[in-house]
């Protein structure tokens, strides 16, 4: 249960079915989804960063890992982001309706 409420992109296939059961206003699915699929991208960029920490003492390892891990953050982060802003925007366009 716990890996699944850590990841994100889990969740937001379960909440988009959650939420269709519950009959509620339409939300913009494509643009969460699009941050799902963001912070699913820096989890696999992180995962290939990991891979070069071994080759860290000859010199080449470590900075491939931190070019890989470099862009894994922004990715996993600007994800994040974009699922909580429209998420947060949906909700207030509903609140206000």
């Amino acid at each position: 249960m716990t890996a699944i409420v850590a990841e994100p992109y889990l969740l937001v296939p379960i909440f988009v079915w959650l939420w269709g059961l519950a009959k509620l206003p339409k939300v913009q699915w494509d643009k969460i989804g699009a941050g799902a699929l963001m912070a699913f991208s820096g989890k696999v960029l992180e995962a290939l960063a990991n891979q070069f920490v071994p080759f860290a003492s000859l010199g080449w390892g470590s900075g491939l890992a931190a070019f890989f891990n470099f862009f894994a953050v922004i990715a996993y982060i600007l994800g994040l982001a974009m699922i909580g802003f429209y998420a947060l925007a949906d909700a207030f366009m509903m609140w206000k309706a």
